[in-house]
């Protein structure tokens, strides 16, 4: 699957000591996309108050 160029990827690890959000975001900005690392988890965007998707999004 394809994104658009100006999709912003935002990536995030399960734990406080996963490096793995980090190395995402670096591999995605060395490829030039646009990237933001989510601090706190799924449970910090919960208590932020932001949505959250269900279900599939079909292809464009």
């Amino acid at each position: 699957m394809l994104w658009p160029g100006d999709t912003l990827f935002v990536v995030y690890c399960a734990g406080p000591h996963c490096n793995g959000a980090d190395q995402a975001a670096l591999k995605l900005a060395r490829l030039g996309r646009t990237v933001k690392v989510m601090i706190g988890r799924l449970t910090g965007w919960a208590d932020e108050g932001f949505p959250f998707a269900s279900g599939i999004e079909p292809d464009p």
